[in-house]
C-alpha cells in the first residue's frame, strides 16, 4: 500500500466516505480499533482533534488524513 486511499480501501472505508467532521466512534471504525484505543489515539500530542468540551471531541477529515499519512510514512 502506497497511499492513504489504498490503505483506507483495504480497511473498508474510502476517503470519500469519511465525513468532513466525525467523532471517536467513527475514528475507531476507520482505524479498525476499539473505541477506547481510538480515544487514546485522539489524546496523543499532535493528533488533529477539535476539543469542544471536556467530553466532546470532533475530528476534521483533511487534517486527520494528513496526520495518518505522516504516521504511516507515506
Amino acid at each position: 500500500m502506497s497511499t492513504v486511499k489504498e490503505a483506507d480501501e483495504h480497511l473498508g472505508v474510502k476517503p470519500e466516505d469519511i465525513p468532513l467532521v466525525f467523532d471517536c466512534k467513527f475514528l475507531a471504525k476507520i482505524l479498525c480499533v476499539s473505541y477506547s484505543t481510538a480515544r487514546t489515539i485522539m489524546h496523543q500530542p499532535g493528533f488533529p482533534v477539535w476539543r469542544i468540551s471536556e467530553k466532546k471531541h470532533r475530528i476534521y477529515r483533511d487534517p486527520f488524513l494528513k496526520w495518518l499519512e505522516e504516521q504511516v510514512g507515506f
